[in-house]
């Protein structure tokens, strides 16, 4: 009987290696499907598989997987909090950039991205990096988001700013030739 469960231990602990690897970072062996030591050996190995996990979850930015067809597998808890699990309007761009992530074989940055959440206004930057198997061939891809709401609206406001500064120079300029116009005919009548 040991070799059997040896084998079907084998073939699951492979199996979970391989979602893992595709991107599916939540599955785990089901220990109930085995006894005693195995079942002790299959928690240890999903405490394992969990350790990884919890650092993808303290992760402070939103972080996922994708499938090669831009399916999403998983979602790290920072981004279930601010973006929530479904997809939304700036998944188009996220997908866009995974899809030239995995045919180029190199990181890509989206252009900031404005979505609503909870009436607040948020700009984000894609950045998708290919999941290449053993072999180098994309089999999918990870994305981490940028929040860069604070600089942009930063950016916004200096831009603001200049554009003000820039007006009063001119009205200032405006003013200072008409002055000067009249400067110059009070001078002249005064010749």
């Amino acid at each position: 009987n040991i070799p059997d469960v040896l084998q079907r231990f084998t073939s699951k602990a492979n199996d979970l290696a391989h979602q893992i690897n595709y991107g599916s970072l939540r599955d785990r062996i089901k220990s109930s499907d085995f006894e005693g030591s195995y079942a002790a050996i299959a928690e240890a190995v999903n405490t394992v598989s969990q350790a990884y996990t919890d650092i993808l979850d303290a992760y402070p930015a939103p972080t996922y997987c994708y499938s090669k067809d831009c399916k999403r597998l998983f979602a790290n808890k920072m981004a279930v909090q601010m973006l929530g699990e479904a997809d939304e309007p700036g998944d188009s761009e996220s997908k866009r950039g995974g899809r030239r992530a995995m045919e180029t074989r190199q990181t890509q940055h989206s252009e900031p991205v404005s979505l609503t959440r909870d009436g607040k206004r948020l700009v984000i930057v894609c950045i998708s990096q290919p999941n290449l198997n053993s072999k180098g061939e994309a089999i999918g891809y990870y994305e981490v988001l940028t929040d860069i709401t604070e600089i942009t609206e930063k950016q916004e406001t200096m831009l603001q700013v200049a554009a003000q500064a820039s007006d009063i120079s001119d009205r200032v300029a405006a003013a200072a030739e008409q002055l000067s116009a009249q400067v110059e005919q009070i001078s002249r009548g005064a010749e």
